[in-house]
This record gives C-alpha cells, structure tokens and sequence, in this order.
C-alpha cells in the first residue's frame, strides 16, 4: 500500500497533496506515493511546511496500489469534492488525465 502526505492550505483552506519537488499541489494524481518505509522522510518536508505556516492539518494517507485510490471515503471526498452533485466535483487537471 502506498502512502501519500495531506495537508490544508493555511490562506484558503484548499486540500493539497505533497508532489514532486516537494511542491503542493491540489490534484490528488500529481501527488507523490511512497512507501510506507519512507514515511519519516516525506512527513518531515510536510512538517516543515506546517511550521512555515504554510498549511496546516498534515496528515498521511494510505493509497490502495490496484486502484490509486485513497482506501478511506473521508480521503476520497476530500480529493474529489463535495458529494451533492457532480456540478461541484472537482476537475482533474489535463497532466493527470
């Protein structure tokens, strides 16, 4: 199971994930997955940014490998958007598709 770092931005609220070049970025397709054994590794650029006051609620999730998908609904509601009507879904960018 892979894992990839959550986060809010502390400005606007908006859910990132920790991408390549430890950049922030808002689609969960561009986020980096690693393995569990890194953990400590990429959590520290993440914490680094938390004391930055750059984002806040750092947080790890676990990513199923068959599907890419985050194994818990609360993570998956967070990377696809409100779940009232698909009008409010988030886009995916045209680099992940």
């Amino acid at each position: 199971m892979s894992k990839i770092v959550s986060a809010n931005l502390l400005l606007t609220g908006e859910v990132v994930y920790l991408g390549p070049s430890h950049r922030w970025v808002s689609d969960i397709d561009l986020a980096t997955r690693y393995a569990a054994a890194d953990d400590a590794k990429w959590r520290k650029f993440a914490d680094q940014a938390l004391a930055a006051d750059q984002v806040i609620d750092v947080t790890t999730i676990d990513v199923d490998a068959s599907s890419d998908e985050p194994v818990r609904l609360r993570e998956r509601i967070r990377a696809l958007g409100p779940t009232i009507h698909p009008a409010f879904a988030r886009r995916k960018s045209a680099a992940a598709a």
